[in-house]
């Protein structure tokens, strides 16, 4: 497989980032979110409550301003999901 194009940013964030406090590492993901085109899709691999923890680092996005936020619910590993959530 061969990439002509990158399509966007990829940042992978752990579980234990300032969600409450100043926030730097994900003030710097809605940085790069601020055209209208982009969009923050959250993807909550990581946690035995995906849901919960998709809807908590949605509204966090949101407080800091990100306008297009979607969430992967990884855990069925569905590939239709997925590709729906990148559009």
């Amino acid at each position: 497989m061969k990439l002509t194009e990158t399509k966007g940013k990829l940042f992978v964030i752990g579980g234990a980032e300032d969600k409450t406090g100043d926030c730097v590492i994900l003030k710097e993901v809605v940085r790069f979110a601020r055209d209208d085109k982009a969009k923050i899709v959250i993807m909550t691999a990581a946690t035995d409550h995906p849901l919960e923890s998709a809807k908590e680092m949605s509204e966090v996005f949101k407080r800091l301003g990100a306008k297009n936020i979607k969430s992967v619910d990884v855990s069925a590993r569905s590939d239709k999901k997925i590709k729906k959530a990148l559009r």
